[in-house]
């Protein structure tokens, strides 16, 4: 009885030693379909990512997407803390991003000092991507007249109250209603608006051709 016992230990030391030196020979590289399959998918990133850089139109599309985006949170945080944010766009053409801010600070002013950063973004990662627009305003643009530097909003900035509907800027008697342009070096422009007191953000695009939404 103990001669079967051991022998039966003995198959069994051979049967792992067996799958381990099968389990360490195919975890020794890629089959050749595999390898085939990852080519591929990195022959479809490059074809994406070459679309994307000579293609103005996707990156202006994506800009757009991505101011809609910030704005949106900066509404959302508003309801979910209850408390006053903001999105201040810099348009200048040394730095031009936008950022999210919330608690205003002691001096009850915006874009100063004592503002609390939520993050920021830089137009600058989208090449050749700029503020302003190249057709003029957008339907329903509810802002200031002059968008000469690229935004129609009261000091170039949406704020939305702990309800979700805009806030009142500094001066306490406009409401941050207003259009964001930004546009190709061709001129093909997309603008994202504020166009209501309860916070409704809309977008529209003209390549030339009119507003469209």
């Amino acid at each position: 009885m103990l001669l079967i016992v051991v022998t039966d230990n003995k198959e069994r030391e051979q049967d792992m030693k067996k799958q381990t030196t099968d389990s360490i020979r195919n975890s020794k590289g890629f089959t050749l379909l595999e390898l085939m399959v990852l080519v591929a998918i990195i022959g479809i990133l490059a074809g994406l990512a070459t679309s994307y850089l000579n293609n103005p139109r996707l990156r202006l599309r994506a800009a757009a997407r991505d101011v809609v985006s910030k704005v949106q949170h900066a509404r959302f945080k508003a309801l979910e803390t209850g408390d006053t944010w903001a999105v201040q766009f810099d348009t200048s053409s040394t730095a031009p991003s936008y950022r999210i801010l919330s608690n205003i600070g002691p001096d009850n002013k915006w874009n100063t000092a004592d503002d609390e950063e939520n993050g920021i973004v830089y137009l600058d990662d989208y090449p050749g991507i700029s503020f302003g627009s190249g057709h003029g305003t957008a339907p329903r643009d509810y802002g200031e007249t002059d968008i000469s530097d690229g935004m129609s909003a009261y000091e170039n900035r949406f704020i939305f109250n702990a309800d979700g509907t805009t806030g009142y800027p500094d001066n306490g008697n406009q409401k941050s209603q207003g259009v964001v342009y930004m546009k190709t070096k061709k001129g093909e422009t997309f603008a994202v608006g504020m166009i209501s007191a309860a916070g409704m953000i809309k977008t529209w695009r003209n390549y030339a051709s009119g507003w469209e939404e």
